[in-house]
């Protein structure tokens, strides 16, 4: 069963993502988060509005002898909101950079995916699963009460 705010994002998301030629956005049931994200940070998303303010940041991690990757949501604003950051791996598309986000893994809250009202920061979360050999598709929200809310996508990281 997906919660209303993941339902949400997805929808937001998917407005981008169809904006966005040769992906699609995975959708499934909730998932959650980890303790702390370990190995090496690989990249950075702004959270932002549609203006392009920023709230926040998604940042995703590979830990290579655990062979996961990990994502938290740093929420910018200084102000409780409600966050959700999720994480899953995907299956590889045709062509050297394209995928489909046809999730590999259920959203699971506390493993995959994480949603809450925080201060600092939601996550980090873990594919459930070693993503090496899959692609990955990281994202996250910070609900400030917007009629579309400030969101992150990490897209694509292959391996």
């Amino acid at each position: 069963m997906t919660s209303h705010r993941a339902r949400r994002l997805v929808t937001g998301l998917a407005l981008t993502l169809a904006l966005t030629p040769g992906l699609t956005l995975a959708t499934g049931s909730p998932v959650a988060a980890a303790t702390a994200c370990t190995g090496r940070h690989i990249d950075s998303e702004s959270i932002r509005d549609t203006a392009g303010k920023v709230y926040g940041t998604l940042d995703l991690y590979y830990d290579s002898s655990t062979r996961r990757n990990c994502a938290k949501a740093i929420n910018g604003t200084g102000h409780r909101h409600t966050m959700i950051v999720q994480i899953t791996p995907c299956q590889r598309g045709t062509g050297a950079t394209t995928y489909s986000c046809l999730a590999t893994e259920l959203f699971v809250q506390g493993k995959n995916m994480d949603e809450g009202n925080y201060i600092s920061y939601a996550g980090p979360v873990n594919t459930i699963g070693p993503s090496a050999g899959l692609c990955i598709e990281a994202s996250a929200a910070i609900y400030v009460g917007l009629p579309i809310e400030p969101y992150a996508i990490i897209p694509g990281h292959c391996s």
